[in-house]
């Protein structure tokens, strides 16, 4: 039975301003564990980063991985949740690619499963950008910090600059962390429903989604479940499913899900 995730909502800025550099440093840069560096600090950044740096020096977090999804405009989407060992969430992962190229790669921090800091970064072939928030217990942005790469720049020349609120990107924030709950829980807009079955690369597919998303999973003609629905598929399509899958990679390179386990819901 896989975790199921609730993230508390964010309570949003109301002021739009644009990321701006400015021309005087009153306080000495902060540096993370990665040394990229942070230039106008607000009180308290320190003590994130090196929370930040705990988690990911971790290596007893659970991982668990959503199915990977489809838009119907040929957007792909996939999370990560990584739990602690009382079950907490400590960090999160939300990537999307699009099919102009653009890679989107959000990055949640969790405190005792409450949001202290997100990563955002957009990225092409030309240049990508990011962003880093951090939030307070209250889940309010208190500070937002701006990072910017061109062309082949090198990433470390350029430091992470305090920026003025950014309404939009909360908002993206809290977009991503509704779909990264649903996600993983299978439900809202990633609620699998029955859609069909095809065949690609020598192998049986079973389609699982909605009219948003969908998902393709390789299986295995021993599953009952499966037979039943090859049998009737029309009597299934209404129905709603929970599924489990591993992913697979050949020696060849090629990656697929493949279906371990599936529940008919309702």
């Amino acid at each position: 039975m896989r975790k199921r995730f609730f993230f508390t909502g964010l309570f949003m800025m109301v002021l739009l301003f644009a990321c701006q550099e400015n021309d005087k440093q009153t306080t000495a840069p902060i540096f993370d564990h990665h040394g990229n560096q942070f230039t106008q600090p607000f009180d308290g950044l320190e003590a994130f980063l090196n929370y930040q740096e705990k988690i990911e020096n971790k290596n007893d977090l659970q991982k668990l991985k959503s199915l990977l999804f489809t838009e119907r405009n040929g957007n792909t989407i996939q999370s990560e949740a990584f739990l602690e060992k009382n079950g907490d969430i400590a960090k999160a992962l939300l990537h999307q690619t699009t099919t102009n190229g653009q890679q989107i790669q959000y990055t949640f921090y969790f405190l005792k499963g409450v949001l202290s800091m997100a990563e955002v970064n957009f990225s092409q072939v030309s240049k990508n950008f990011s962003y880093h928030v951090f939030f307070n217990a209250a889940q309010s942005p208190i500070a937002t910090y701006m990072h910017r790469v061109v062309d082949a720049e090198v990433e470390d020349t350029h430091p992470w600059t305090l920026c003025k609120p950014q309404p939009w990107l909360n908002k993206v924030i809290e977009k991503s962390l509704r779909q990264l709950s649903e996600m993983q829980n299978q439900e809202g807009a990633f609620e699998l429903h029955f859609l069909g079955f095809n065949e690609a690369f020598n192998k049986k597919f079973i389609e699982f989604g909605n009219t948003n998303y969908s998902t393709n999973l390789a299986y295995i003609d021993q599953e009952t479940l499966v037979q039943q629905m090859k049998k009737s598929p029309q009597t299934y399509q209404s129905k709603i499913f929970q599924i489990q899958f591993e992913e697979i990679t050949e020696a060849s390179g090629f990656s697929y899900q493949l279906l371990t386990e599936i529940l008919l819901k309702h």
